[in-house]
């Protein structure tokens, strides 16, 4: 399993702000990605490539995600 609060690091998550995500996704049960964005911790487009690069998937617009 990918630990994606890793992954990101590798995109920009500093260590405070992935312990931060870490412990409300604890509290709340939301996914890591799902946090970070909803904080505000790294923009949503860098997230969304830090998961199609996590799970080797093409470069995804976020342009063609829901809202």
């Amino acid at each position: 399993m990918i630990e994606l609060a890793e992954h990101l690091s590798a995109f920009g998550l500093t260590p405070e702000a992935a312990a931060r995500a870490r412990r409300v996704a604890e509290e709340t049960g939301e996914s890591i990605p799902t946090i970070v964005s909803r904080l505000g911790l790294l923009p949503d487009e860098v997230v969304v490539d830090a998961l199609c690069a996590a799970y080797r998937m093409p470069p995804c617009d976020v342009a063609y995600l829901p809202a």
